[in-house]
């Protein structure tokens, strides 16, 4: 593997700044080939406001043609930290692949050489609010 190690999951660089609406793709992480085993934590930090954040980990296994969820967390007015590992030594059987369509705390043990993240906000939050997610590839 390219980068075994801790890694971020950002959109534009940054982490995700929870403020409107709307669903927003992060930017992509790649040079996990080879990856065997990666633990992923989602930090919410709640400022102010209400709604819903739904937030997916997507990977991809043919160079970012197509995306498939790896896992799913659920967020709404309070701070939390929430893990979850996947290892590529579980047989996993995904069908069909979904984008957004794993149920919050569903996970999926596939590992491609790229990540992503998908983060779908509904309600208002104030500029306080912000997603960090960070993996642990080895």
């Amino acid at each position: 593997m390219d980068q075994p190690g801790p890694f971020q999951l950002t959109i534009g660089g940054n982490a995700f700044s929870i403020v409107g609406a709307g669903t927003f793709i992060g930017d992509v992480a790649t040079g996990f080939a080879g990856i065997q085993a990666c633990t992923f934590e989602a930090q919410f930090v709640f400022g102010a406001g209400s709604g819903t954040v739904l937030a997916y980990i997507q990977t991809s296994i043919d160079q970012g043609q197509t995306w498939a969820d790896v896992a799913a967390w659920q967020f709404t007015a309070a701070s939390l930290a929430e893990l979850v590992n996947l290892t590529s030594m579980l047989a996993a059987a995904v069908s069909p692949i979904t984008q957004q369509g794993l149920t919050p705390g569903q996970v999926n043990n596939v590992l491609g050489d790229r990540f992503r993240a998908v983060v779908v906000v509904s309600g208002a939050y104030s500029s306080g609010t912000i997603l960090n997610l960070t993996g642990m590839a080895r």
